[in-house]
């Protein structure tokens, strides 16, 4: 027997299924990712030496007529490819996005146990087709304006050792700034416009700035400021470890994908969440609510987030820092890769 993990083109839809990989691989049980060909994906799993098979599709919800139709167009030939690589005896968890579909498709025709799993608090495109044909639905949060009866409430699965981060009671002003797996323009250019005020506070920044954006955001550091990295900044593409990342932060700035709530949350972080503006249904601001709602930190939606907002947020998690420290160790955590593999049946 095999499990096929299908989805990603961001690290969001991704890491999920490494954590549910790492499970497997102990149990003795065959995996193979099927992903994006975007860079991410290969940069992620290449150096976790997981079969993987890339796959040359593109999104199609939101785009234009034409870009549909090529889209269409390139499904149709990936799920052809697909049906010679997955087996009728193959299982098949769909991690949502563009990059689920094709496997997703393939695994109807050949008639395999389908699973579906949705990070985010509002379905996915690709994931509201599929839930129809998935044996089990696999949920972190409640999902809004949608009812799923055969949902089961799993939580995020998170990369081995983050759950067991320690809680820090008191501080000393380091923050992590994380746009992402392919990261944010919007965060970059809102650190370096509040980079000034902090570095006052005496606030210590790690900030990744995602591969894409790296030189054009050091350049803006060095533009303003005359230095790019120094006694109070690090500049960084991509976090390599993010386990030693969170264990050195105090508190962290991030986009609201599920992972990154689940992963910031399980490492008992308090955090200043700043949804993606066009993310789909607007699913990365309800997310961040669940944690603003438990009291873990805060939201800032793009449209409030000017430098003085943001620095009175960040300055708020350090004055407050203990009382959302108290918080975030009563976190009640799901052991989610164990439930979901129980659910598909491997003990």
């Amino acid at each position: 027997m095999r499990v096929v993990l299908a989805g990603g083109g961001t690290g969001g839809h991704l890491y999920p299924g490494i954590a549910i990989a790492e499970k497997l691989e102990r149990k003795k049980v065959d995996i193979i990712f099927m992903v994006s060909d975007r860079t991410v994906d290969s940069k992620i799993l290449s150096p976790l030496h997981y079969p993987f098979i890339v796959q040359h599709v593109t999104p199609v919800k939101g785009k234009g007529f034409l870009y549909k139709i090529k889209s269409f167009s390139k499904l149709s030939v990936q799920v052809l490819k697909n049906m010679k690589i997955i087996k009728r005896s193959d299982k098949v968890l769909l991690l949502g996005g563009f990059a689920s579909a094709a496997a997703g498709l393939a695994a109807l025709l050949k008639r395999c146990e389908i699973y579906v799993h949705e990070q985010n608090s509002v379905m996915g495109f690709a994931n509201r087709f599929f839930v129809k044909f998935a044996k089990k639905v696999f949920v972190s949060f409640e999902i809004k304006n949608m009812e799923i009866p055969e949902a089961v409430l799993t939580g995020n699965p998170v990369r081995e050792g983050i759950a067991e981060i320690e809680p820090k009671y008191e501080h000393s002003r380091h923050l992590l700034v994380l746009g992402g797996s392919q990261g944010s323009r919007f965060i970059n250019r809102l650190m370096i416009e509040s980079f000034e005020r902090l570095k006052k506070e005496g606030i210590e920044i790690k900030h990744q700035t995602g591969s894409m954006l790296y030189n054009e955001t050091v350049e803006g550091y060095k533009s303003k400021y005359g230095v790019c990295e120094g006694e109070n900044l690090e500049i960084t593409d991509y976090v390599n470890d993010i386990q030693d990342a969170l264990k050195w932060s105090d508190a962290v700035v991030s986009r609201a994908g599920s992972g990154s709530v689940y992963e910031i949350m399980y490492a008992k972080r308090p955090a200043v969440f700043i949804p993606l503006k066009l993310a789909a249904d607007n699913h990365q601001y309800f997310n961040a609510k669940f944690f603003e709602e438990h009291g873990y930190g805060y939201v800032l939606t793009e449209d409030e987030a000017t430098p003085e907002n943001f620095c009175k947020k960040i300055m708020s998690l350090f004055k407050n820092y203990n009382g959302f420290s108290r918080k975030l160790a009563s976190v009640k955590r799901f052991n989610a890769s164990e439930i979901i593999l129980s659910e598909m049946g491997f003990v």
